[in-house]
């Protein structure tokens, strides 16, 4: 089985677009805040040329240990990338202040309770348990991430987050490729695995492609300052210290 000039075209693009995004993550230093996602395209990096080669060669023995290697990695890695959102946004002051340590909690609890009820009855068109268990554990982490955005859309004004923040152009690119490859896998699930499969797996790809280029072009870019917190907030924070 050969890769058509398309999708060998998508992988070309997406290969050098994540080469570059890495990059200007080392060279302008944006991995001193963000170490889970700098590892995560490093890793995506790696992986993809690896699992390449071996599928050019018919390694399949080989390239089935890498693929689900490196999506067990990915996982794990996704799960650190909404920890290290997370922590960027509710610290303002280098420290979890008492309101934004209990409101993280609150909906972060509350999201992974309606992720995992979500991601568990959803059936997706595997013929195997692994297959099955790795797209519910990606729509897990996909409906994360999602409801993880939604808070911070609610909080970055209070937290003095403007949308040039390096952090919130994470956010934004990345909640917008969970959310259509979470449309996508349920789309699978109602197609089945023949019909619009390929048609449908394109879709995040090229989402996916768009974000790598916005990361690139934010992540290069200086972001303003942060906004000055209001009074009472840092007053709050200051007391719990």
């Amino acid at each position: 089985m050969n890769l058509s000039a398309f999708d060998l075209g998508l992988w070309v693009g997406g290969f050098i677009a994540q080469i570059a995004l890495f990059s200007i993550l080392l060279y302008r230093g944006r991995w001193r805040r963000f170490p889970a996602f700098t590892t995560i395209i490093g890793w995506n990096i790696l992986s993809s040329a690896v699992i390449y080669l071996l599928y050019t060669q018919h390694e399949w023995l080989w390239y089935s240990r890498v693929y689900w290697t490196y999506s067990a990695l990915d996982f794990v890695l996704q799960l650190g990338v909404i920890w290290e959102i997370a922590r960027t946004i509710m610290r303002p002051t280098g420290i979890w202040s008492q309101e934004a340590r209990k409101f993280f909690l609150l909906w972060a609890v509350l999201g992974i309770l309606l992720a995992a009820t979500l991601a568990w009855f959803i059936a997706p068109p595997s013929d195997n348990l692994a297959g099955s268990l790795k797209v519910k554990a990606f729509m897990f982490t996909g409906f994360v991430i999602c409801e993880l955005c939604l808070v911070m859309l609610v909080t970055a004004d209070r937290y003095g987050l403007g949308w040039r923040n390096h952090v919130m152009a994470l956010v934004t690119g990345w909640s917008v490729w969970a959310l259509v490859s979470i449309l996508t896998d349920g789309l699978h699930v109602y197609f089945g695995s023949e019909r619009y499969f390929t048609n449908l797996t394109h879709l995040p790809m090229f989402v996916y492609l768009a974000a790598l280029c916005y990361w690139s072009v934010q992540f290069w870019a200086n972001e303003p300052l942060r906004r000055p917190i209001p009074v009472e907030l840092q007053n709050a924070i200051n007391n719990y210290k």
